[in-house]
């Protein structure tokens, strides 16, 4: 140690040689020992005394410009790496006597053999190293980009770019990329560095391929990543830029950290969220897109995860959002394809298909924990199919919610597994459609049914009402046990058609309008007290009457604090139960809310004859009794 110890003080006075003599004569001393016992701790030394030597020589070449000193200082470099793989400045030390000899390749490999040995090298990368990635631009050789876990995952070979925090890429950033290139890139694949990127992006009229340069896990039973890929865009959006999203020509536009408007996009091995606090900032949306989003995961706060707005078609892969607001909504005229999707913990909703939605397939999707529901097919959605899919504890204890909701739409929905102790497993209003070999338990009603469908093979136990039906209800095949009520059949509708097997008990109940005639009262009142909670996640919610919000865009209360809009929300004048917030958005909205507009306004009428019947009749009651009236 004291050899060393000289040799430091040396080249603390810049004394090169002297210094590397002193270097020298302490390896020699350490070799010596080696020779003798294999000791870890001898290795770690030598390798430290070797990068030493080798950045003396570095420091003479320097000095006298002598290629001897050069190839002296590569070979106490590659000594110091033989001792120790994992001493990064035996690395740094041959990718500059590289670089000083100018050997691009030879720096190359350096750097590569240094990455490979250490797996976490990006976190731990010093300074100089950090430095010399940046000066050769390491990331953008066609040979390094070749060694990227996501290299066959880039869909335009011959036109990559890569994003890197360090700057060994072409870009440092997302922003660098768009202001060279537009937002109207073409046929371009990006690949992106882990990091944290921090921004908001527009795209129009793009062609591009956005890919993280990271590994992820996949988890062999949802077949979705398993955790967060470690390539991160994020927004960053202040009071003051709300202000000027606010005079974009749509007033209700909903910012998004990634926006993209007429393009073809892929993202892959990414996380994107939206966490702009207090503001309905969504992660992921597009209109009039083609979007594939494989192996990524997105969330937001306080709005959707990913969001297709419309005339959109979008294909999601083996993805995963867990803990937001709503995870994945499908707005008018779009098309989605779900596929080894998890979906977790969301506040609101996991899975929205708006009216007017063209298709969504849902093929093996987990969807469980959301606090209301786990998935909701609004009206004039035209197809829904549900594939191999499995649905929990979505929307547990709410009363008069199902964890699956259909409405006015064709629906398949096979191989499906649900469980949601104290709400309904699947509801089905109107529409068409078959349900086939599901496994339904734990709930208050498994199957609640106002449509004529078809249900066979379908396995339903351990609930309150195994089967609810309202409607031609043709049912071939079922196994319902552990029930207090298998089939339930509301007075007035036909008995349910059987086919094959064992028919099964049906019990008569009350219509359901009569049931949940006393939920729009309560309803009324909550409102006139602006209170809203006690009836989050009903089945009037896929009606839109559990929220103050425009029944049209959904503008609500929280977005016009947020934003600092005119509340211009204002009640339907017929059934003063759905909402609007302009003229335009009503108009938009009759035809949609003209069908139930009667039939809210006849339920209400109806329960005030009931109240007055029930008033009545107690004043009689109190007459006979002699009691006298006030």
């Amino acid at each position: 140690m004291f050899l060393k110890e000289e040799g430091d003080k040396f080249f603390k006075l810049k004394i090169y040689q002297k210094a590397c003599d002193y270097y020298q004569e302490a390896f020699i001393d350490i070799q010596s020992k080696l020779d003798e016992t294999c000791k870890l701790e001898l290795k770690v030394e030598a390798a430290k005394i070797t990068s030493n030597i080798s950045f003396m020589y570095l420091k003479l070449s320097k000095e006298g410009n002598d290629e001897t000193l050069l190839q002296n200082a590569r070979k106490y470099a590659m000594l110091s790496i033989s001792h120790n793989p994992n001493w990064i400045k035996g690395y740094l030390r041959l990718a500059e006597a590289c670089k000083e000899s100018e050997r691009t390749e030879d720096i190359l490999n350096a750097i590569t053999l240094y990455l490979n040995n250490n797996k976490d090298a990006a976190t731990v990368l010093n300074d100089d190293f950090k430095k010399l990635l940046h000066q050769v631009k390491y990331y953008t050789h066609n040979k390094v980009m070749k060694l990227s876990p996501s290299w066959d995952l880039l869909k335009y070979k011959s036109n990559v770019y890569v994003i890197d925090p360090l700057g060994a890429g072409h870009f440092k950033n997302f922003e660098e990329f768009i202001s060279y290139y537009g937002t109207s890139v073409q046929k371009i694949s990006l690949l992106v560095r882990p990091g944290t990127y921090v921004g908001s992006y527009v795209l129009t009229n793009a062609t591009i391929n956005i890919v993280g340069d990271c590994n992820i896990e996949i988890n062999p039973i949802t077949k979705a990543i398993d955790k967060d890929p470690t390539v991160v865009f994020t927004n960053t959006l202040q009071p003051t830029e709300m202000i000027a999203i606010e005079k974009m020509s749509c007033p209700h536009k909903i910012p998004s950290t990634f926006f993209f408007e007429g393009c073809e996009v892929t993202l892959q091995r990414i996380s994107v969220y939206g966490e702009v606090a207090q503001y309905p900032f969504q992660a992921i949306n597009c209109q009039t897109t083609h979007l594939k989003v494989l192996q990524c995961s997105f969330v937001s706060k306080c709005n959707s995860g990913l969001c297709c707005s419309e005339n959109s078609k979008l294909d999601c892969k083996s993805c995963f959002s867990v803990g937001g607001y709503n995870g994945v909504v499908i707005g008018s005229k779009s098309h989605a394809k779900l596929s080894d999707c998890f979906v977790s913990k969301m506040d609101a909703v996991g899975i929205i298909a708006n009216d007017q939605a063209e298709m969504i397939i849902l093929k093996h999707c987990t969807v469980t924990k959301c606090k209301r529901q786990g998935l909701v097919v609004y009206d004039e959605a035209k197809m829904a199919k549900v594939l191999d899919s499995f649905f929990k504890d979505n929307g547990s204890g709410l009363i008069n919610v199902a964890s699956i909701h259909f409405k006015c739409c064709k629906v398949l929905v096979e191989n499906t597994s649900v469980q949601s102790p104290g709400c309904t497993g699947i509801g089905i209003e109107g529409g068409s459609g078959s349900y086939n070999n599901l496994n339904i338990k734990n709930c208050d009603t498994g199957l609640l049914v106002q449509a004529n469908v078809q249900i066979s093979n379908c396995t339903i136990k351990s609930s309150n009402i195994g089967i609810q039906v309202t409607g031609a209800v043709t049912l071939e095949n079922n196994k319902i046990s552990k029930c207090s009520v298998e089939i339930a059949k509301s007075d007035g509708s036909p008995m349910p058609t059987f086919k094959g097997g064992k028919k099964n008990a049906v019990v008569s109940m009350p219509p359901l309008d009569e049931v949940t005639q006393s939920a729009f009262k309560d309803i009324k009142k909550s409102r006139k007290k602006a209170t809203r909670d006690a009836y989050i996640g009903s089945d009037y919610d896929c009606l839109g009457l559990n929220e103050i919000n425009c029944n049209h865009c959904s503008l609500n209360k929280e977005v016009i604090k947020a934003r600092r809009l005119p509340n211009t929300l204002k009640a339907c004048s017929g059934c003063r139960l759905i909402y609007y917030c302009s003229l335009e958005c009503q108009r938009k909205g009759w035809k949609l809310h003209k069908p139930h507009c009667k039939s809210y306004i006849k339920l209400q009428a109806n329960l005030k004859m009931k109240n007055a019947k029930s008033k009545n009749a107690a004043e009689e009651h109190t007459n006979e009794n002699g009691d006298s009236m006030k």
